[in-house]
């Protein structure tokens, strides 16, 4: 078995651990009582948004105390699976949203992944900035 780290593991390895950092971070910006859960919104319901985004953050759902509240991707079909994945994982369907508008206008929702095509990372990183919401973007290698 080689020792070479490929561009696949590296990629993989980056991801989760990014998404990691993203969720430790959000503990600086806000302490939370014990009956506080911290609420995430993806952007983006492709494979890289449900592979990536949302298992990565898996791991951390009890320790961090988040959950993953609402979903959107114009492409009905992707929004459906990512509803699905979070029924699966978090017990609770999500909310599910065509534009990335409507889920950055609900109050409840603290954070945001960004997990769109590469053309719009900077538009609604922007967007979710100017809601008040903290985010998690990741940009093209």
């Amino acid at each position: 078995m080689s020792s070479r780290i490929t561009r696949r593991r590296f990629v993989k390895t980056t991801a989760v651990s990014g998404s990691a950092l993203a969720l430790s971070a959000l503990n600086y910006s806000r302490t939370f009582g014990a009956n506080d859960r911290i609420s995430i919104g993806l952007i983006g319901c492709g494979d890289r948004g449900v592979n990536a985004h949302l298992k990565g953050i898996l791991p951390y759902i009890r320790s961090e105390n988040v959950a993953v509240t609402a979903v959107c991707d114009p492409w009905r079909v992707a929004r459906e699976r990512a509803s699905v994945a979070v029924k699966e994982d978090w017990g609770r369907e999500p909310r599910a949203f065509v534009s990335h508008r409507e889920l950055l206008s609900l109050k409840d929702v603290d954070a945001v992944m960004i997990a769109s095509c590469d053309h719009q990372h900077a538009r609604q990183l922007e967007a979710a900035v100017t809601a008040g919401k903290d985010a998690y973007c990741e940009k093209p290698l």
